[in-house]
């Protein structure tokens, strides 16, 4: 019987192996591909690297400039993967305290992330002030606080996307693409005092900055009706694949019919205006048609390159920036700004690489740290001493078992 099973195995063994979430090897490269190529905007910009390369800076800005929407793309495609999935398993009390505590440490990630922007010289013990309680903005970093802000209202999110299913998705999804019009109406609207905290929240007002919190959204929506395809009811990597590809090409598809009522450049010109700041300072429907097209791009090329194989070993050596992302990018952007006055002055090529080293030095290393457990216990919001009292009476419990 064995061998006539072995014997009658399709070509593409997809059909007959049952889809196993661990198995899909192209998410943890995405995911750290989208760290990566954040922090490799970020560490070009505090070079000034593209400043001196002139007009072509274009070339390379076109390539980085896809690593905010990616970045955001795959915490939505994230947030359905596995906070949906376990809900789904576990019920809605298995991830409403992790979220809270998620948001807090994204909170605090940013916070940390404008404390060094003061160190480094970037900013006024004022704006440093301002930016805590978002009246002014930090210097890299600013995509924790949109996601400290998604976190909290992601159960309610993820509750309702259980309730009413994938068409949930797409009709929110649906709902921030049709309110991009009439949220620029109101960017001419002079708010006062409010301008950045209803900037960050809506992309309205007089500051410049993006991407908001309403505008991510469609990254957000766009990355977990992808991954749905992944946690459905497809039983086969083939039928899991099949809808993978087909709800890419959907997403695609809706971009490209939202692409002539929402945006009145021609695609070289929007092209360009979303390489160069233009479309994402002004949280402008471009930037974000644009950016889930690009984040589909990449998540299909990883799922067709990778899909379920193996990761080879120098990759899986740079993994521990794509699984503690959150770490990993703080991290990176405490060092930046810490030595921002230096950047400039060194050898480009020489920073970046020795800054890429030591981010993954201290993400592969943090946990042998001394007071790493009780840093690690404050940021899960625990009890530091409790935590430990209960863990030392457990191990004399099994001591004494034994």
């Amino acid at each position: 019987m064995a061998g006539r099973r072995s014997s009658s195995r399709p070509a593409d063994h997809r059909d007959v192996i049952r889809l196993n979430l661990s198995r899909l090897h192209f998410i943890d490269f995405a995911r750290t591909f989208a760290v990566v190529l954040a922090l490799l905007s970020h560490s070009l910009a505090n070079t000034k690297v593209l400043d001196r390369v002139g007009p072509d800076f274009l070339y390379i800005t076109q390539f980085i400039r896809t690593a905010t929407p990616i970045f955001v793309f795959m915490f939505g495609f994230m947030i359905e993967f596995v906070y949906a999935t376990r809900a789904r398993a576990s019920g809605m009390a298995s991830i409403q305290r992790r979220l809270r505590v998620r948001s807090f440490q994204c909170y605090f990630g940013y916070c940390l992330t404008s404390f060094c922007t003061l160190l480094g010289g970037h900013q006024s013990l004022y704006k440093f002030a301002a930016s805590l309680a978002f009246f002014g903005n930090s210097r890299f970093g600013n995509i924790l606080r949109v996601y400290a802000v998604i976190m909290l209202f992601t159960p309610l999110l993820v509750r309702l996307r259980l309730r009413y299913g994938v068409r949930f998705v797409v009709f929110c999804l649906a709902g921030v693409l049709l309110s991009f019009p009439f949220v620029i109406q109101l960017k001419g609207v002079d708010f006062g005092v409010f301008n950045n905290p209803l900037n960050l929240l809506f992309g309205v007002g007089f500051s410049w900055g993006g991407p908001s919190v309403w505008h991510s959204m469609s990254f957000v929506l766009s990355g977990m009706l992808l991954a749905s395809s992944l946690t459905g009811r497809a039983e086969t990597l083939r039928n899991a694949f099949s809808r993978f590809y087909l709800i890419a090409l959907g997403l695609v598809s809706i971009c490209a019919v939202a692409w002539f009522p929402l945006v009145h450049d021609s695609p070289a010109e929007a092209w360009v205006k979303f390489a160069d700041f233009t479309y994402r300072g002004s949280n402008m429907p471009g930037y974000y048609l644009i950016g889930i097209v690009t984040s589909v791009f990449w998540i299909t090329l990883f799922s067709l390159l990778i899909g379920t194989r193996e990761l080879s070993r120098p990759v899986k050596f740079f993994l521990p920036l794509g699984l503690s992302s959150l770490f990993s990018y703080t991290t990176g952007n405490v060092l930046l700004n810490l030595s921002g006055y230096v950047a400039p002055r060194v050898d480009p090529t020489l920073y970046t690489a020795v800054f890429f080293v030591s981010v993954l030095i201290i993400t592969k290393y943090i946990d042998r740290m001394p007071s790493y457990e009780y840093a690690n216990e404050l940021m899960h919001l625990r009890f530091p001493r409790r935590a430990h009292a209960e863990a030392s009476l457990a191990a004399g419990q099994r001591s004494c078992s034994e």
